[in-house]
């Protein structure tokens, strides 16, 4: 296993600010794998016959590494034999909102409408009610402090993360848990909702309760919003520019300045249910962007510098990256990040058909990367994968 540079111990720098992560680049990223492939001193073998391209060797990818599998099979062939992209999200979408359609397709409909209800009724407030409805809004959560309403909205869509870090071999009993609350039958529910999960202020309240009983506590200091302030520059989350950082820097990086941008939005069309509200733009991303990576010298990252994710979908290939050579695709039906795959529903001419030159699996029933993982074989499309 190669750790990516920029990450964990392959930080060069003690200080992960502006200048220094101008290295991590995805071209750069791309020369690493195929030097290693190439030059790496095995101890087993003084004559290097089994490096590549004398042997044949096979780069394995899941996630982002997924995509970069594909990256390096379009953008320097002939080191690697063979590639295995998992999960890979390899169309760079400004407006990502289309995260969450694959999460509303897996999880259990009536909770899904629940979702849908709620943001509907955030939408609302948010967008045509009071200054004195926004407050009792966030005070339902304990959120009254947050002054922004697009981090109120983030705040309160946070535990819908944890779908993707779940799978078949996973509990995902506090996703059900929760489920359970907003549909009037766990614990933190005060309230009952009519058949077929409808009641709009009713799954309101029972979400609210939730949240500030069994997921706002885990948060460090009571009725904190420190960790949801993204507006404040000062906020450590920003400042501490570490290798050791708790912010995920070198992502954030990667997000802004290649750009990847992969932020999941609630800024579906007109029309399109959503189960998170529309408070949550791309541009509430994009102003972290400035707060994370302030510019030093001649130093910024590229989308403050023009670049787009149309000029890194014309390099990639994205969506369009059909010319392959011993590319496998594997990707999981409910995975957020199948949106942004070769076998996306949103990609033009529907997901790439698989052949047996260019195969594109979809495992039935599976979320993020569970190929990767001997104990998702528990559901037998992983297995047949």
């Amino acid at each position: 296993m190669i750790e990516h540079r920029g990450y964990g111990a392959s930080t060069p720098f003690a200080e992960q600010d502006t200048a220094n992560l101008q290295y991590l680049s995805l071209e750069n990223a791309i020369k690493d794998m195929v030097h290693f492939a190439r030059d790496v001193e095995l101890p087993f073998d003084n004559n290097r016959s089994s490096n590549a391209p004398q042997s044949p060797w096979v780069f394995v990818g899941a996630s982002c590494t997924g995509a970069l599998a594909a990256w390096i099979q379009k953008l320097a062939p002939g080191t690697f034999w063979a590639y295995h992209s998992s999960s890979g999200p390899v169309q760079a979408i400004y407006n990502f909102w289309h995260y969450y359609v694959p999460v509303q397709e897996g999880m259990p409909q009536d909770c899904r409408k629940a979702f849908e209800q709620i943001s509907s009724q955030v939408d609302k407030v948010l967008g045509n009610g009071t200054a004195t409805d926004v407050g009792r809004l966030k005070a339902m959560f304990q959120l009254e402090k947050l002054e922004y309403n697009d981090d109120f909205a983030n705040a309160i869509s946070s535990p819908l993360g944890g779908w993707q870090s779940t799978g078949s071999a996973t509990d995902d009993a506090g996703f059900q848990a929760m489920c359970n609350s907003i549909l009037g039958g766990g614990p933190a529910a005060r309230s009952n909702l009519t058949a077929g999960g409808t009641g709009g202020v009713d799954v309101l309240t029972n979400y609210a309760n939730w949240f500030k009983t069994q997921y706002y506590p885990e948060w460090e200091a009571e009725g904190s919003v420190g960790c949801f302030d993204t507006h404040n520059a000062s906020s450590p989350f920003y400042r501490d520019w570490t290798a050791n950082n708790t912010a995920h820097r070198p992502w954030m990086w990667q997000l802004c300045d290649e750009p990847f941008f992969y932020w999941p939005t609630g800024s579906a069309p007109e029309g399109v249910a959503t189960i998170v509200p529309r408070a949550i733009t791309p541009e509430y991303y994009q102003q972290q962007c400035d707060l994370f990576l302030p510019e030093q010298g001649n130093h910024t990252y590229g989308s403050d510098d023009g670049a787009t994710d149309m000029q890194l979908n014309q390099l990639t290939g994205g969506w369009n990256l059909t010319n392959t050579t011993r590319l496998l695709w594997i990707n999981g039906e409910f995975d957020p990040w199948r949106s942004t795959s070769v076998s996306s529903d949103f990609r033009p001419g529907g997901p790439l058909k698989s052949t047996p030159e260019a195969p594109a699996l979809v495992m039935s029933g599976a979320r993020h990367c569970e190929d990767m993982q001997i104990r998702n074989n528990v559901n037998p499309a992983v297995g047949e994968a």
